[in-house]
Protein backbone atom coordinates (compact mmCIF):
# COMPACT_ATOMS: atom_id res chain seq x y z
CA UNK A 1 0.00 0.00 0.00
CA UNK A 2 1.22 3.48 -0.87
CA UNK A 3 0.87 6.19 1.78
CA UNK A 4 -0.22 9.46 0.18
CA UNK A 5 -0.65 11.91 3.06
CA UNK A 6 -2.42 12.09 6.41
CA UNK A 7 -4.73 9.06 6.63
CA UNK A 8 -4.93 8.41 2.87
CA UNK A 9 -3.47 5.38 1.11
CA UNK A 10 -3.65 3.81 -2.34
CA UNK A 11 -3.72 0.06 -2.81
CA UNK A 12 -3.29 -1.65 -6.17
CA UNK A 13 -6.33 -3.89 -6.52
CA UNK A 14 -6.95 -6.70 -8.98
CA UNK A 15 -8.46 -4.36 -11.60
CA UNK A 16 -7.98 -0.86 -10.22
CA UNK A 17 -6.30 1.43 -7.74
CA UNK A 18 -8.22 1.75 -4.49
CA UNK A 19 -8.17 4.97 -2.49
CA UNK A 20 -8.44 4.14 1.21
CA UNK A 21 -8.65 6.16 4.38
CA UNK A 22 -7.33 4.88 7.68
CA UNK A 23 -10.15 4.90 10.22
CA UNK A 24 -9.83 6.34 13.68
CA UNK A 25 -10.53 3.96 16.54
CA UNK A 26 -14.00 5.53 16.91
CA UNK A 27 -15.03 4.98 13.29
CA UNK A 28 -16.45 1.70 12.01
CA UNK A 29 -15.80 0.49 8.46
CA UNK A 30 -18.72 0.53 6.03
CA UNK A 31 -18.89 -2.42 3.64
CA UNK A 32 -21.16 -1.32 0.82
CA UNK A 33 -20.87 -4.12 -1.73
CA UNK A 34 -19.17 -7.43 -2.41
CA UNK A 35 -16.21 -5.79 -4.16
CA UNK A 36 -15.61 -3.63 -1.06
CA UNK A 37 -15.63 -6.75 1.08
CA UNK A 38 -13.10 -8.54 -1.14
CA UNK A 39 -10.75 -5.54 -1.41
CA UNK A 40 -11.17 -4.22 2.14
CA UNK A 41 -8.48 -4.08 4.80
CA UNK A 42 -9.39 -4.00 8.46
CA UNK A 43 -9.14 -0.48 9.86
CA UNK A 44 -9.46 1.24 6.46
CA UNK A 45 -12.42 2.60 4.50
CA UNK A 46 -12.51 2.24 0.71
CA UNK A 47 -13.15 5.69 -0.76
CA UNK A 48 -13.13 4.82 -4.46
CA UNK A 49 -11.79 2.73 -7.32
CA UNK A 50 -9.74 4.30 -10.13
CA UNK A 51 -8.19 3.02 -13.36
CA UNK A 52 -5.15 5.34 -13.05
CA UNK A 53 -3.04 6.13 -10.01
CA UNK A 54 -3.04 9.82 -10.98
CA UNK A 55 -6.84 9.87 -10.73
CA UNK A 56 -6.69 8.18 -7.33
CA UNK A 57 -4.22 10.83 -6.13
CA UNK A 58 -6.49 13.64 -7.38
CA UNK A 59 -9.41 12.04 -5.55
CA UNK A 60 -7.27 11.86 -2.39
CA UNK A 61 -6.56 15.58 -2.75
CA UNK A 62 -10.28 16.32 -3.05
CA UNK A 63 -10.93 14.28 0.11
CA UNK A 64 -8.18 16.15 1.97
CA UNK A 65 -9.66 19.50 0.93
CA UNK A 66 -13.10 18.30 2.07
CA UNK A 67 -11.57 17.25 5.42
CA UNK A 68 -9.90 20.65 5.76
CA UNK A 69 -13.20 22.46 5.18
CA UNK A 70 -15.20 20.16 7.49
CA UNK A 71 -12.64 20.32 10.30
CA UNK A 72 -12.28 24.11 10.16
CA UNK A 73 -15.74 25.64 9.84
CA UNK A 74 -14.39 29.20 10.06
CA UNK A 75 -11.95 28.77 7.18
CA UNK A 76 -11.99 31.56 4.61
CA UNK A 77 -11.95 30.91 0.88
CA UNK A 78 -8.46 32.42 0.60
CA UNK A 79 -7.13 29.87 3.10
CA UNK A 80 -8.72 26.99 1.20
CA UNK A 81 -7.25 28.22 -2.10
CA UNK A 82 -3.80 28.44 -0.46
CA UNK A 83 -4.26 24.94 1.00
CA UNK A 84 -5.21 23.56 -2.44
CA UNK A 85 -2.15 25.19 -4.06
CA UNK A 86 0.13 23.78 -1.35
CA UNK A 87 -1.45 20.33 -1.67
CA UNK A 88 -1.06 20.33 -5.47
CA UNK A 89 2.63 21.17 -5.13
CA UNK A 90 3.12 18.42 -2.55
CA UNK A 91 1.37 15.87 -4.77
CA UNK A 92 3.36 16.96 -7.86
CA UNK A 93 6.59 16.57 -5.87
CA UNK A 94 5.35 13.21 -4.55
CA UNK A 95 4.62 11.91 -8.06
CA UNK A 96 7.95 13.18 -9.38
CA UNK A 97 9.79 11.45 -6.53
CA UNK A 98 7.95 8.14 -7.06
CA UNK A 99 8.36 8.18 -10.86
CA UNK A 100 12.12 8.80 -10.62
CA UNK A 101 12.43 5.53 -8.72
CA UNK A 102 10.92 3.54 -11.62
Amino acid sequence: MLHIKNDYYIKAGAKSYILMKKLSKKEKPEVIDAEDEIESISGYKNIGYYSKIETAIKAAMEEMVRDQINNNADTELKEIVEYIAKLRKEMDDFLTEKVQGL
